[in-house]
């Protein structure tokens, strides 16, 4: 959790606020997201889904075990004037949650990718669920370094497919939409080197064990001192009603 409340100041959601507007419209249009909605979004980060969705719906309590993150969030909000959102200080995976939402979700929170977990997500929620991850990232310079590091993380485990599967042999009315981002990456080579360094500091992978492999992944992609290339952002949304109990 340190690696997270260190990058909480410098955490962005560029690389995919196309495709998080997109899925925001998409829950609207389908009615999944109303005016009178409450929201529990699990993992919130540093609130890229709950600012987006709070003009829209009753209220938004807005989860994390992350101080930093939720500390930028609440920065977020006073900015924005957005009051309908709380900030909710715990762990998903060992905390109580109380109460239940007519919409609980996810969006890019790995410890929600289990059957435990969606089943969890289900138990709390009254109306509808919804899970975002990101699909199969083979070729990005992040599982390109965690290759270097001797990890074969594909992220093929993330891919929504799978908890799609899951439900659908559980017979819930599961509905996958697939979303793309093309972003553009040209920056200074130290720029992207202390990029991918402090991304890697989040999963506990000290500077002096990352630099040596980010630099032979990144040199190959530099012009005139600049790392330039095109990376293609893949996600998946999947919304389903759960199984109802009293």
């Amino acid at each position: 959790m340190e690696g997270w409340d260190r990058a909480s100041s410098s955490y962005s959601y560029k690389r995919y606020e196309i495709i998080r507007d997109r899925m925001v419209a998409d829950l609207l249009g389908t009615c999944v997201l109303r005016k009178d909605s409450t929201v529990l979004d699990i993992g919130c980060g540093n609130g890229s889904f709950s600012l987006s969705i709070a003009p829209h719906v009753k209220k938004v309590y807005a989860m994390d075990a992350s101080k930093g993150m939720l500390s930028e969030l609440t920065k977020a909000m006073e900015r924005s004037r957005i009051g309908n959102i709380v900030p909710v200080e715990c762990d998903w995976e060992t905390g109580s949650i109380e109460g239940r939402y007519d919409v609980v979700m996810t969006s890019l929170c790995p410890p929600t990718n289990t059957p435990e977990s969606l089943m969890k997500m289900e138990s709390v929620s009254k109306g509808k669920c919804v899970y975002i991850s990101s699909i199969n990232e083979s070729a990005s310079t992040h599982v390109r370094i965690w290759n270097g590091l001797g990890k074969d993380y594909s992220f093929a485990g993330y891919n929504t497919q799978y908890p799609y599967e899951y439900l659908r042999g559980l017979g819930r009315d599961a509905v996958l939409r697939t979303y793309a981002q093309v972003n553009h990456i040209d920056v200074p080579y130290e720029t992207a080197l202390n990029d991918e360094i402090g991304r890697f500091s989040q999963y506990g992978r000290s500077g002096s064990e990352v630099r040596g492999i980010a630099e032979n992944v990144l040199r190959p992609l530099c012009t005139d001192g600049r790392v330039i290339y095109d990376h293609e952002m893949k996600m998946g949304m999947l919304v389903w009603t759960p199984k109802i109990t009293s």
